[in-house]
């Protein structure tokens, strides 16, 4: 063989190498600019659904939120999104649990409706939010891990009036098994210089 032979052979197989890898980077960009878009959109959604349900306070300044109207916003929006663009078509809206706290319990909605609300067994800000966890485990199946503690590093954990939308984002098979995988999304309301806000 000549070398422009194999100058030929070395060009088609760099060629080759340099196409499969430019599209294993495009499917890998578009996964993540997928995840990215999906997340804004529920967090949006979550947003508007409490904001949309809460709407005053009891005499002792405590947030009041109609859990019917969070729900029927929430499915809404869904189907908003659904029927505008390609982001949610495989996703059901029955696929979603919701959690809905307030500062002595929390509810949980899922496709069979809400459920009595849960009162917490201590007032402790950790152990009301392991008690959550615990219940979504044994009861739902859905294993979560939130921040325990309400200080500054923990900004993220949930507050005594929040609403956490837990939500499968996908599938994936590995070695014949199956692997959920959900994604988190919550809003709260937060008393700043004593004006109630969401967040």
């Amino acid at each position: 063989m000549k070398l422009i032979d194999f100058s030929l052979i070395f060009s088609i197989l760099f060629l080759c190498i340099l196409t499969r890898t430019n599209i294993k980077n495009d499917l890998l960009y578009d996964n993540m600019m997928f995840n990215t878009m999906y997340n804004a959109c529920m967090d949006e959604i979550v947003i508007n659904s409490l904001e949309a349900s809460f709407y005053r306070v009891d005499e002792n300044g405590k947030p009041i939120i109609d859990k019917e109207v969070l729900v029927e916003c929430y499915k809404s929006e869904i189907s908003i999104l659904r029927a505008d663009t390609n982001l949610l078509k495989e996703i059901s809206d029955d696929s979603a649990v919701l959690v809905l706290t307030e500062e002595n319990g929390y509810y949980i909605y899922t496709k069979d409706g809400w459920s009595e609300k849960f009162t917490y067994k201590s007032e402790t800000h950790s152990s009301k939010v392991l008690q959550i966890e615990d219940i979504l485990e044994k009861e739902y199946g859905i294993k979560l891990l939130f921040a325990v503690n309400d200080g500054e590093k923990f900004k993220n954990s949930i507050e005594d009036y929040s609403l956490i939308a837990i939500y499968k984002s996908k599938t994936l098979r590995i070695d014949s098994s199956n692997y959920v995988i959900y994604s988190v999304s919550g809003a709260a309301i937060v008393n700043n210089d004593k004006s109630k806000d969401i967040q």
